[in-house]
């Protein structure tokens, strides 16, 4: 839902130690994730899309040991997606598109084997014995257009 916010995610974010649902999507919210977030160690959904984030995913990211969900598609973020998610072993959802990653999508991701894993899959390069088998939704343009039925993009 628009929750209306404007401006950055305060560091100060990570206080909130028993936080288990961040739902902050179809704000304003720009600047980078803090790394902070990777301090929620009760946090089960992070619901950050329709903003307009930009810079990388925190490595630290990773410590979030009980995330099911992260939605962090339809942003500006970019670099490489982190290797470290792959150890989100509880992680069923994630939600990467319309942003703009490069690079190789982790094998530890892949290995996640979630249930929806969506990412802008003509931007990413996948491991070829992948071929994009641990997707489950791909987007191929700017235009954001389906590649497959039921895609999220």
């Amino acid at each position: 839902s628009d929750v209306g916010l404007r401006g950055t995610i305060p560091s100060s974010i990570g206080m909130l130690s028993n936080l288990g649902i961040l739902k902050l999507s179809k704000g304003h919210l720009v600047g980078p994730l803090p790394s902070e977030i990777s301090r929620l160690s009760k946090l089960e959904e992070m619901h950050l899309h329709f903003n307009q984030l930009t810079g990388t995913i925190p490595s630290s990211f990773g410590n979030l040991q009980n995330l099911k969900q992260c939605m962090l598609n339809r942003n500006k973020l970019d670099g490489t997606i982190p290797e470290q998610l792959g150890s989100l072993k509880k992680l069923a959802k994630l939600y990467l598109h319309s942003n703009d990653f490069i690079g190789t999508m982790p094998q530890l991701v892949c290995d996640l084997n979630m249930d929806r894993l969506s990412s802008d899959c003509e931007n990413l390069t996948l491991p070829q014995e992948v071929e994009c088998s641990c997707c489950t939704d791909c987007c191929e343009d700017v235009e954001k257009k389906f590649l497959k039925l039921g895609s999220l993009c």
